[in-house]
C-alpha cells in the first residue's frame, strides 16, 4: 500500500509539471496573442531592443503559479492577502503595459497594496534594532518596513532591463527561497518558491536569446513583491533562526545596490533620480560590448556567487559581519571592475581616434604632393 507521503510527493511533482507546460503555453499564446491584446512593447530612450516585442510575460508564471497555490490553500498557511496582493501587482503591471501608467499613480496603487500585506502581518515588522536590541516604535518600524517593500519592488523592476536577468535572478531567488523555508519549517511558502522556480523555467526559453517575450511590468511588480516580502518574512525569524541574515543580504544586494548608485549619480548631476536614462549595471555592460546573454550571465553569475557564499556563510558564527564584509568589497570590487572596463574602452576609442586621425593627415600629406605635381 503506498503511504500518504509518497502520494504527497507525486502529487507535488505533478503539479510541477502542470506548472511547466501552462507557462509555456501561456507564453506561446501571449505570444501570437500580443498585438490584438496590445501588449507590445516598443523601443524607446530607455530599452534595450530595437525591435517591438511581445509584453505582458508576467501572466505566464504569475497565473499558473497563483493558480497552484490557491488550489494548495486549504492544506497550507499561505495567507490569503498575499496572493491577493501578488494578482494585485500583476494587474498593475498589467495595466501598466497595457497602458503606460504615470509614475505616480503606480507609486501609490504600490504603496496601498503593501499597505494591505503589512497591515495583515505585524509579524513581519521589527519591535528593535536588528542586532542591537534597542526598541524601535511601531509607527516608525512601520515606515521602514513600506519603505523598503515598495523600494524593493521598484529597484527589481528596475534591473529588468535585458534578456534574460529579472527572469534568471528570479530564478535563482526561488530555488534559495524554496530551500530556505523548507530548512526552516515554512513548508507552504518553499511549495510556492518551488511552484514559482518551475514556471519560471518554462518562461526563460521565451525571454533568452533573440527574446520573443517581455515579462514586463506584469511580471517584474509581482516578483518584487514576492521576494521583498519574503525577505521580511525570513527576517522575521531572525531570533530563532540568525542564519538568514546572510542570505537576506545576497538577496537584495544587487537590485538595491544598482538602483542606489543610478540614484545617487543622477541626484549628484542635478536631475530627477526617477529620469529615464541607460546607466543601468546592465546598460554599461551592453556599453562595453557585451551582448545581451554575456551581460545577463555576468550579473547572475556574481549573484550565484553572492548566494552561494551567503549559504556558505550562514553555518558561521561570524556570518552577519562576514557577510557585511563580503557584500561591501564585493560591490567594491564590481564598481571598480566596470571602471577598469570602461578605461579600456576609452583607451580603445582614444586609439583608434589617434589612427583614423593619423590616417587622415597622410590622405592630406598625399592629396597636396599630388596637387603640387
Amino acid at each position: 500500500m503506498i503511504s500518504s507521503s509518497y502520494i504527497i510527493i507525486l502529487l507535488i511533482a505533478a503539479v510541477c509539471v502542470a506548472v511547466i507546460f501552462s507557462a509555456k503555453h501561456l507564453c506561446l499564446t501571449l505570444i501570437t496573442k500580443a498585438a490584438a491584446l496590445g501588449l507590445v512593447s516598443k523601443p524607446n530612450e530607455r530599452s534595450s531592443h530595437i525591435t517591438p516585442t511581445a509584453a505582458g510575460g508576467g501572466l505566464a508564471f504569475i497565473l499558473p503559479v497563483s493558480v497552484a497555490a490557491i488550489c494548495f490553500l486549504p492544506f497550507t498557511t499561505l495567507s490569503p492577502i498575499w496572493l491577493m496582493c501578488i494578482l494585485g501587482f500583476c494587474l498593475l503591471g498589467y495595466l501598466d503595459d497595457l497602458k503606460n501608467l504615470s509614475s505616480l499613480k503606480k507609486l501609490g496603487i504600490q504603496t496601498l497594496l503593501a499597505l494591505a500585506w503589512l497591515g495583515t502581518h505585524p509579524e513581519c515588522l521589527f519591535n528593535t534594532i536588528p542586532l542591537t536590541g534597542y526598541p524601535l516604535p511601531y509607527a516608525l518600524s512601520f515606515l521602514i518596513h513600506l519603505f523598503f517593500l515598495v523600494g524593493f519592488i521598484n529597484a527589481f523592476n528596475l534591473i529588468d532591463g535585458i534578456n534574460g536577468l529579472a527572469g534568471g535572478m528570479a530564478l535563482l531567488n526561488s530555488m534559495l527561497f524554496a530551500i530556505s523555508f523548507m530548512f526552516l519549517g515554512g513548508m507552504s511558502y518553499a511549495l510556492f518558491f518551488l511552484f514559482l522556480a518551475f514556471a519560471l523555467t518554462g518562461y526563460l526559453p521565451f525571454n533568452w536569446k533573440k527574446a520573443k517575450l517581455f515579462m514586463g511590468d506584469t511580471g517584474a511588480l509581482p516578483l518584487g513583491f514576492i521576494f521583498g516580502s519574503g525577505v521580511l518574512e525570513l527576517l522575521s525569524t531572525t531570533a530563532e533562526h540568525p542564519i538568514v541574515i546572510p542570505l537576506v543580504f545576497a538577496l537584495i544586494f544587487i537590485p538595491t545596490w544598482d538602483t542606489l548608485r543610478v540614484f545617487i549619480k543622477r541626484i549628484m548631476q542635478k536631475k530627477s533620480p526617477f529620469s529615464a536614462d541607460k546607466s543601468h549595471i546592465h546598460h554599461l555592460l551592453l556599453k562595453l560590448g557585451f551582448n545581451h546573454q554575456t551581460a545577463a550571465l555576468s550579473i547572475l553569475s556574481s549573484h550565484f556567487i553572492l548566494l552561494l557564499m551567503a549559504t556558505t556563510l550562514s553555518f558561521s558564527n561570524l556570518a552577519a559581519h562576514l557577510t557585511c564584509i563580503v557584500l561591501f568589497f564585493g560591490g567594491f570590487f564590481l564598481h571598480e571592475l566596470l571602471n577598469v572596463l570602461k578605461i579600456k574602452k576609452n583607451y580603445a576609442l582614444l586609439k583608434k581616434a589617434y589612427y583614423s586621425k593619423k590616417q587622415l593627415m597622410l590622405h592630406n600629406t598625399f592629396i597636396k604632393r599630388y596637387e603640387h605635381n
